[in-house]
């Protein structure tokens, strides 16, 4: 019998009610989403980011020039 998700994500956002497996997680996602705490920081423009994850794929998708 598999395990309910509660037991598997016991950190519960007291915003929203979404749950994460660790304590780190839920922080991360506060500060991201309810705090809209950005500091990373595009080297090419002035757009911030709140992870390096999201700040690479918004380098990726805006300033890489395809190849011809």
């Amino acid at each position: 019998m598999e395990e309910p998700v509660v037991a598997r994500r016991p950190f519960i956002c007291p915003d929203c009610g979404k749950s994460f497996s660790t304590r780190q997680t839920e922080h991360v996602h506060i500060d991201m989403v309810h705090k809209k705490l950005c500091s990373f920081d595009c080297p090419s423009c002035d757009k911030a980011s709140p992870s390096k994850r999201h700040l690479q794929r918004h380098i990726n998708s805006v300033h890489k020039k395809s190849d011809p």
